[in-house]
């Protein structure tokens, strides 16, 4: 072997040994902390209802209570499962109860027919959220397959949340009251009504918030929020403006349009965003329905004192307050920030809400 084969060879050995170094080193993933929430695309479906939004924790499926809180129209949960967030007005002295309804599919569904978007996915696995603790928040679930109805609290290792808030349970914890099971699909619960029931059909509409959502979803959270703020901004304006003289003028058609997208949507969500007028409510449940589908967390903010809905999002390891209805001025579509992204303690200033975040300001 002369001596530019041997260098040849030598160098096709070396390369070989690099490449085979390197190629385990690149596939490697990195492990999953204990006790810490990522983002998940999985979906979540209650009976024939899918949702965006699981979170994973120590490799289990976790559903945040505020998945459960989707309603249409007429107010009603849209699911074969009845949610009560006494948590959202009782902050930690409250509570969440779930019970499966079986009479849901004949009394609450207009001609055993089930309204629902599915969900738009923009979420990018696998992100890390933030550390989990135990919730000071119970969860109750009434059990409905004996009478008197028994009522059983989720126990407190199975209910974690994000530094106060957020509340998730996992899955498994509910199998026993509302099954639960897994395929190439997602996660199914509350597959099974009472045998004199039968399982709706399913109409599905357009999901209008979750295609906005895919639309502006980018790598960057806090860019990500700021352009769903900046979509909700420029997209709505509180009804209250319905008849100022700017709409009478640049929107004839406005009412007309509010009662067409009544007609041809259930879900409350598509009817303001269709039509582009809205109250609080809708700024809102917007936000958090379009975070859900980006995987993060977010969820409505109270305030009795003044009728008045807002949001608390997650970002970097800490909460903070967004109103979108108050960076919404009006009549004109004018962007400004002064609600974006703001710490409970600067939020507390002119605010007042029930929950733990809320600290009275001094005198």
């Amino acid at each position: 072997m002369n001596t530019f084969t041997k260098r040849l060879a030598a160098l096709l050995l070396a390369l070989t040994l690099a490449l085979g170094l390197a190629v385990p080193a690149l596939a490697a993933e990195p492990a999953a902390k204990p006790n810490t929430a990522y983002t998940c695309d999985k979906i979540l479906w209650v009976g024939p209802i899918p949702l965006a939004g699981l979170v994973v924790v120590n490799d289990e499926y976790y559903v945040p209570m505020e998945l459960l809180n989707v309603r249409n129209t007429n107010g009603q949960c849209l699911l074969p499962l009845d949610f009560q967030d006494y948590a959202f007005s009782g902050g930690v002295d409250g509570c969440y109860t779930l019970m499966q309804n079986y009479g849901y599919y004949v009394s609450k569904w207009e001609d055993n027919k089930a309204t629902a978007v599915k969900p738009v996915m923009c979420t990018i696995p696998g992100l890390e959220l933030g550390t989990v603790t135990t919730s000071k928040i119970p969860v109750n679930v009434i059990d409905t397959r004996s009478f008197p109805h028994q009522i059983h609290v989720i126990p407190s290792s199975a209910v974690y949340d994000l530094d106060g808030h957020y509340t998730m349970v996992r899955l498994k914890a509910f199998s026993e009251y509302f099954g639960y099971r897994e395929d190439e699909a997602g996660i199914h619960i509350c597959e099974t009504p009472a045998e004199h029931q039968t399982i709706p059909t399913v109409v599905w509409e357009e999901n209008l918030a979750g295609q906005a959502a895919k639309s502006l979803r980018v790598k960057d959270t806090k860019a990500t929020l700021k352009a769903f703020h900046d979509y909700l901004v420029n997209t709505l304006t509180h009804e209250s403006f319905m008849d100022n003289a700017y709409f009478q003028k640049t929107d004839p058609q406005r009412h007309e349009r509010r009662e067409q997208m009544y007609e041809k949507y259930k879900i409350y969500n598509n009817v303001a965003l269709a039509s582009r007028y809205g109250y609080c409510e809708e700024y809102a449940s917007l936000f958090v329905a379009m975070c859900q589908q980006a995987g993060i967390p977010c969820e409505r903010v109270e305030s009795d004192e003044i009728s008045h809905v807002w949001n608390r999002v997650w970002l970097w390891g800490k909460w903070y307050h967004v109103d979108v209805t108050f960076d919404d001025p009006g009549p004109k579509p004018t962007l400004r920030y002064t609600y974006f992204l703001i710490p409970a303690e600067t939020m507390a200033k002119d605010r007042v809400w029930t929950d733990s975040d809320y600290v009275k300001p001094a005198k």
